[in-house]
């Protein structure tokens, strides 16, 4: 017999899709926030950091976020406009990359939610975690 999770757990997803076009871009890191406790998330905060990537970030969806860090994109800081519930699984804004980031590219994510324990997960990506487009790391 297990023992269950009375609280929240919020972890970060990241999945590395390739992207082909004019642009320069060449990766967009797709993050995600999901609840795998027992509890809903109540008052969750994320902070996503990561190396320069010589883009514009792109804009959080305003129907699970709000911006708490004044417009600053990295490190970027929102608040949950609801709960995230158990088993919700959240879109945090992407991060696209182009051909001339210098890599190893870092990201941290750091997650907190009300009468739970905060969570930071990091990354650095490389050359070989990229050539392997179209994968999920970081869960």
């Amino acid at each position: 017999m297990g023992l269950e999770n009375d609280s929240s757990l919020l972890e970060a997803v990241l999945t590395i899709r390739h992207e082909e076009g004019s642009s320069g871009l060449s990766y967009d890191l797709k993050v995600h926030l999901c609840n795998t406790g027992g509890r809903s998330a109540d008052q969750s905060e994320v902070t996503i950091f990561h190396s320069d990537n010589g883009f514009v970030n792109w804009r959080y969806d305003q129907r699970f976020w709000e911006d708490i860090g004044g417009g600053v994109m990295s490190p970027r800081k929102l608040e949950a406009t609801d709960s995230i519930h158990p088993g919700q699984d959240v879109p945090v804004p992407s991060i696209p990359i182009g051909k001339t980031v210098p890599l190893p590219f870092q990201i941290t994510i750091s997650s907190w939610a009300r009468d739970s324990e905060p969570q930071e997960q990091h990354l650095k990506l490389t050359e070989s975690n990229l050539a392997m487009a179209d994968q999920t790391i970081f869960a």
